[in-house]
């Protein structure tokens, strides 16, 4: 009789599977694209000015004047890299079009038995390969939308595995100072894999993980022409699953199951940021953020960046950097890249 009573108790406390606001998939598109984004704390969905980066917001692809490339990369704690590659292409008279790859890695992850005896190193990559076509259907008022194609490469015994998602954006500029943009992203994406060849049949399943969909809000202004001071909200819908253990007790004797459930929760974030125009060869850049407004203490980042604008003419290079600290405060992240005007 107690250990029927042992057997009930335990299997019917609830299990509750990541209900926070950390480990969801798709975390390392949510870093940021590029050191100016970086630098001014990611606050850039009404920000067009520091160049076309519809990584945050796809409205920002009808602001194309010029041929724009951004190559960058990020320097990270625990064998991760972080590379970025953009280009902007104007499509007149009104349009414009973003192309952009992120590369995600992490490598030397140290595989052992459960017994503890290595066995060999792991290492994962992932991509995601942006599309956006913005368009002013207004003299003031720009639209865009992104397609987005995510692949993840876990290991060589398990199949790649794909996951589409989709953005879209408006940015609204009620002055030539002060700008407004609003963005949905990550709209149905979902990573789907199976680890049939890795685990054997008897382990095979499909798993499924959800990407959270954000919401994002906010304006930037221009006090002076060196100066630009920005701000954002964002609400991050997540999707999470909650395994209830049960018992049927029909039987002659208990028997334990798990029940599944799909939950929503969410968790606001606040982006802030700044820039200024220090001299014609050098802008200076910082930025804050709140990973979650539920949990301020321990989700508080800030940020530094600079952008040095070489003296050529051909091109207009500039080299842009930033550092912050990661969510979870684990370690700095440096990040660089290389701005070219065709």
């Amino acid at each position: 009789m107690i250990r029927i009573l042992l057997i009930i108790i335990l299997t019917s406390m609830p299990a509750i599977v990541a209900a926070q606001s950390g480990g969801f998939a798709g975390s390392h598109t949510r870093i940021g694209f590029n050191p100016r984004g970086i630098g001014m704390g990611n606050a850039m969905v009404s920000v067009s000015d520091e160049g076309i980066y519809t990584y945050h917001n796809p409205a920002h692809a009808a602001n194309v004047a010029a041929t724009q490339i951004d190559i960058g990369t990020a320097v990270m704690a625990f064998g991760r890299s972080l590379n970025t590659l953009g280009a902007a292409l104007r499509l007149p008279p009104n349009a414009g079009l973003y192309i952009g790859v992120m590369n995600a890695n992490v490598k030397d992850i140290d595989g052992r038995t459960s017994s503890g005896y290595h066995t060999r190193m792991y290492a994962v990559h992932d991509y995601q390969l942006l599309t956006s076509f913005g368009i002013k259907p207004g003299e003031r008022v720009r639209i865009g939308a992104t397609m987005k194609l995510n692949f993840a490469n876990y290991d060589k015994d398990v199949s790649a595995s794909q996951a589409f998602g989709m953005d879209l954006g408006m940015l609204i500029t009620p002055s030539e100072k002060l700008h407004i943009g609003f963005a949905v992203q990550d709209l149905f994406t979902e990573t789907v894999w199976n680890t049939a060849e890795f685990y054997g049949a008897a382990g095979s399943s499909n798993t499924s993980n959800r990407w959270p969909t954000r919401i994002t809000l906010g304006a930037s202004h221009r006090p002076s022409d060196k100066l630009l001071v920005s701000a954002e909200i964002e609400q991050q819908v997540q999707f999470s699953t909650v395994i209830n253990r049960q018992v049927e007790t029909g039987f002659d004797y208990p028997v334990p199951f798990d029940r599944e459930e799909e939950i929503t929760t969410s968790t606001r974030k606040l982006r802030l940021g700044a820039r200024h125009h220090i001299h014609e060869r050098l802008t200076l850049r910082a930025g804050y953020q709140l990973g979650d407004l539920g949990y301020i203490a321990d989700n508080q980042r800030m940020s530094l960046g600079f952008s040095v604008h070489l003296p050529f003419d051909t091109m207009s290079p500039s080299i842009d950097y930033a550092v912050t600290r990661e969510p979870g405060g684990i370690s700095f992240m440096h990040a660089f890249a290389i701005r070219l005007n065709l």
